[in-house]
């Protein structure tokens, strides 16, 4: 990871007289996600901040005119006759299966009078082949498309009303379908299930006020509530209705009930914001951070340096009329490429582009194979302003 900064200490003080009690989050005041989130990647700067309550933690001399700068799509849902209540959706996250390869899948969140919530996933379909693995190139993994969708039991991200000892946590069970080939082993085109367990507890640990970077100077000083959460991810496999046997596993690099992943984080939440404006990755014992961010909120004031306009977008006819499509963006988007890329990450076409009243006519160099690919705009300084997906073929 580059390094942009050298040092920085947080100043952790007693608070301000006007900061007397600790924030209240409910529905009101954390509004859904509308379109993208931009971050600023802050992880070389931080140590760790001083715990209490009534704290001030001071951010406003960070100069971030050069951090490297990410923008995340989430688009509004409406009508869909699936996910009937969510209310936005976060696209483009990656569930790793081995260190070679695995899938990717949207999320639904919706805001209820009890909770932020994570409603359900849907995967994107993809054809792998085990050839690196098995020596065979008739070998497969097919991911199959996957919806799910847990209202009754949702993945809670933040519990309303939540303020200063707030605890919740919750366990969801995703069942991901799949197809397998595997000559050798005599598995040919089997029902394949990837099954895995996210756990997360919650726990608000401090409030204060936090002061960020902003276009102008500073955001000033924002009441905050700063939460702890960890999670952990456990993978089952299953083959023909039953666990998948050691010997297939072990060839895939697979472990039956293995803990695969785990996350270590702290949030620090803002009314006005479905973000938290600043987060910090840590280790196991919330004592070495691993990586931070500071997120762009609209509700703070003068929002953050060097980042542009919201760029909110769409692309349409979806899917693409032959080789060409259009992305819809702000009319105030300033934008110099475009470059897609398959669900695997690999670039496949990288164009000069330019705006026009807001949208932006694509046409790739050749036609792109069918299935679903990932555009980012790129802006002025090279950085992403807006990314989307958008499907090749009927």
């Amino acid at each position: 990871m580059k390094k942009i900064f050298t040092t920085l200490a947080l100043v952790a003080a007693i608070a301000p007289a006007f900061c007397q009690s600790p924030l209240v989050l409910t529905q009101a005041n954390f509004p859904i996600a509308t379109d993208s989130i931009s971050s600023i990647n802050v992880s070389s700067l931080i140590t760790v901040p001083a715990l209490g309550n009534n704290m001030t933690w001071d951010y406003s001399t960070v100069n971030i005119s050069n951090a490297t700068q990410y923008t995340y799509a989430y688009p509004a849902v409406s009508n869909d006759p699936f996910f009937t209540t969510a209310q936005f959706s976060g696209l483009a996250y990656y569930k790793a299966l081995n260190t070679q390869f695995g899938y990717n899948y949207d999320s639904y969140f919706a805001n209820t009078a009890d909770a932020a919530v994570d409603l359900g996933l849907q995967v994107t379909p993809l054809n792998v082949s085990l050839v690196s693995i098995t020596g065979n190139s008739a070998d497969s993994l097919i991911i199959l498309p996957t919806r799910e969708y847990y209202p009754s039991d949702p993945r809670v991200i933040v519990k309303f009303p939540a303020t200063i000892n707030s605890a919740w946590s919750s366990t969801i069970r995703h069942v991901v379908h799949m197809r397998l080939t595997v000559t050798a082993a005599g598995v040919i085109n089997a029902p394949m299930e990837h099954v895995f367990y996210v756990n997360r507890r919650d726990t608000v640990i401090g409030w204060g006020t936090l002061t960020l970077p902003a276009g102008s100077g500073t955001t000033g000083a924002v009441s905050v509530l700063r939460e702890r959460a960890s999670g952990s991810t456990l993978d089952s496999f299953y083959v023909n209705g039953s666990p998948a046997s050691q010997t297939l596993t072990s060839a895939f690099g697979l472990t039956q009930g293995a803990r695969t992943s785990t996350s270590f984080r702290e949030n620090f939440y803002a009314a006005g914001s479905w973000a938290a404006p600043l987060f910090i990755n840590y280790d196991s014992t919330f004592t070495t951070p691993s990586s931070a961010y500071i997120s762009k909120n609209k509700s703070i004031a003068n929002g953050i340096s060097s980042i542009q306009a919201d760029a909110a977008s769409y692309a349409y006819p979806d899917p693409m009329n032959g080789n060409t499509f259009s992305i819809m963006l702000p009319a105030s988007a300033e934008v110099t490429a475009v470059s897609i890329q398959d669900i695997s990450g690999r670039v496949v076409d990288h164009l000069s582009a330019v705006s026009n009243g807001g949208i932006v006519h694509v046409q790739t160099t050749q036609p792109l194979a069918e299935g679903m690919y990932i555009y980012n705009v790129l802006g002025t300084d090279g950085q992403v302003v807006a990314k989307g997906k958008i499907i090749s073929g009927k």
